[in-house]
């Protein structure tokens, strides 16, 4: 996230939600100074850097997932807190609930915080417990009083119907430009996947195991696993040689923020078989880039926000993936339709009016003009 910035400055890319950074930039081109404050595991001390209209105040983060968990993030929200405070913020726009969101409130500056995820269904899938902790966190978070926002109706219903809270619904933006046409400067037979974590509720066992029917009739076709946990030697590629699922498959591990974009436009393909997703940036991503969608049709949000441009499917089910993958790789047409489809889709999602939508929230909650440092 923060070489969008920092070029060299820094070798940390902080906490990984590619949505901040669009936010940002929104934000500066306003012609408001922004404090992006982060956590990382691979840093031992606070970090600070400045430039004319952006400071990154990157927070240490306890590299075991056990040591966070145990006492609630106290570390990081402690941390996050300071930072926060050090700011000087007129107002603060925390993303995530969890140690972001309770830190905020905790600073006793004006926060809006947006819920980007429904802990109690990322618990469910899961079933570990750090995820029945943060699912806990969430809920403390929700129950401090402040403005609300999430992406979806799927989620601002929850919050509502529970927390008896207003939310209002503000989608994530993505950025538009870079965009081609139809099958053209493609890799022919390319699948994408891009997720953040090799768990079970991405669910791309199923997918791997689909691909091996796949290979079955077309063993020239190539499927791209990028994101954390997608590298050579890492858990997917150990699971796949496992299994028997890795022929064909390229494993891409992370890939630079900058070039998302142009790894979408490669491929004929993105699919998508995480089975909770409370907005899922990556398939707006994808079809901004005019590439055809394959999704959960009981993936949470997903019908919401893909409005019919997207293919969706049982992806709990390998035989019922393999069957709309090969369908898609072999009709121009149909990719050419879902192309046309998600590109239309994805312009309700752009990112300039979704940072003018935050920004008027922001500027209720301020006690003065937004013309100063914000977080």
């Amino acid at each position: 996230m923060l070489e969008e910035f920092v070029d060299g400055s820094i070798s940390t890319r902080g906490y990984p939600f590619p949505g901040t950074s669009e936010l940002i930039i929104e934000y500066i081109n306003n012609g408001h100074y922004v404090v992006l404050i982060t956590t990382a595991t691979d840093v031992t001390e606070s970090i600070s850097l400045k430039g004319p209209m952006l400071e990154i105040m990157i927070v240490p983060s306890r590299i075991r997932a056990r040591s966070r968990a145990l006492d609630l993030f106290a570390a990081e929200r402690a941390g996050v807190k300071k930072a926060i405070l050090n700011s000087n913020a007129d107002v603060v726009h925390a993303h995530w609930t969890y140690e972001f969101g309770i830190a905020s409130r905790a600073s006793k500056i004006p926060t809006l915080v947006t819920v980007h995820d429904w802990g109690p269904a990322i618990a469910r899938h899961n079933r570990h417990l750090y995820w029945y902790i943060r699912a806990a966190m969430q809920v403390w978070c929700l129950l401090i009083p402040g403005e609300l926002s999430a992406p979806t109706s799927y989620l601002a219903k929850r919050v509502t119907k529970i927390y008896r809270r207003k939310c209002s619904v503000i989608p994530n933006g993505v950025d538009l430009s870079g965009r081609i046409e139809p099958d053209l400067g493609r890799t022919a037979g390319s699948v994408g996947m891009l997720n953040v974590g090799f768990t079970a509720g991405k669910n791309v066992r199923s997918a791997l195991m689909a691909w091996r029917l796949v290979q079955k009739t077309h063993p020239t076709t190539t499927l791209h696993l990028a994101g954390p946990d997608y590298a050579v030697g890492g858990p997917a590629h150990a699971w796949a040689i496992k299994h028997g699922c890795e022929e064909g498959v390229v494993f891409e591990g992370p890939i630079d923020p900058r070039e998302r974009s142009a790894w979408y436009r490669d491929k004929e393909i993105f699919l998508h078989t995480s089975r909770e997703e409370s907005f899922g940036l990556v398939l707006i991503e994808a079809m901004a880039a005019m590439t055809p969608v394959i999704a959960g049709k009981s993936s949470g949000a997903v019908p919401e926000i893909t409005l019919g441009a997207a293919r969706l499917i049982d992806i709990d089910n390998p035989k019922e993936i393999a069957s709309h993958l090969v369908q898609l790789l072999e009709s121009t047409d149909e990719r050419s339709r879902l192309s046309s489809l998600g590109s239309a889709v994805a312009k309700q999602y752009d990112r300039t009016a979704v940072a003018k939508n935050y920004l008027s929230i922001l500027h209720d909650l301020s006690s003065k003009p937004l013309s100063g440092p914000s977080a």
